[in-house]
């Protein structure tokens, strides 16, 4: 397990009624979603051509799902992005920067720490949560690597 890094804030949010953990990541260039959690769900799930990923170990995996419409709630805001499905440890979805490029301007202090930005003509600041266990923090850009772990199935 590590310790969050000055490029990643932590919150608790909701995919319909599931809980889930959320990381907010500058260095990953994409949304990724937990597949066990998008199967559980039932999101509709689009094929894509597959590409590689390259995990913690030098080994490649197959991403070959992606979730055009994740409806995500953080602290009472709600939230439509799309998600690449891949199985990666720490987080059950990494929010990376084609979601913080959809909010225009933002002001982060690591030191609180938390967020703030405008969505949908309102100032929004999201305080990260305190209470989440220690998070093993992978890289997530797809061009360079992911740390992966085997997940059990997700059960309410």
């Amino acid at each position: 397990m590590g310790s969050p890094s000055p490029k990643t804030l932590r919150f608790q949010g909701s995919i319909a009624s599931i809980t889930v953990t959320i990381l907010v990541d500058t260095s990953s260039s994409h949304n990724i979603l937990q597949p066990h959690l998008a199967n559980h769900l039932n999101l509709p799930i689009n094929p894509i051509s597959p590409f590689q990923v390259m995990v913690g170990n030098g080994d490649t995996i197959q991403c070959t799902g992606f979730c055009p419409h994740v409806d995500l709630t953080i602290q009472s805001h709600k939230f439509t992005i799309p998600c690449y499905l891949l199985s990666i440890a720490g987080a059950d979805l990494v929010l990376g920067i084609a979601w913080l490029q959809t909010l225009g301007s933002i002001v982060s202090n690591f030191s609180v720490p938390c967020m703030t930005f405008t969505h949908d003509h309102t100032l929004i600041t999201l305080l990260e949560s305190t209470n989440l266990p220690p998070t093993q923090l992978p890289t997530h850009n797809f061009s360079t690597s992911y740390t992966m772990m085997p997940l059990p199935p997700y059960t309410s």
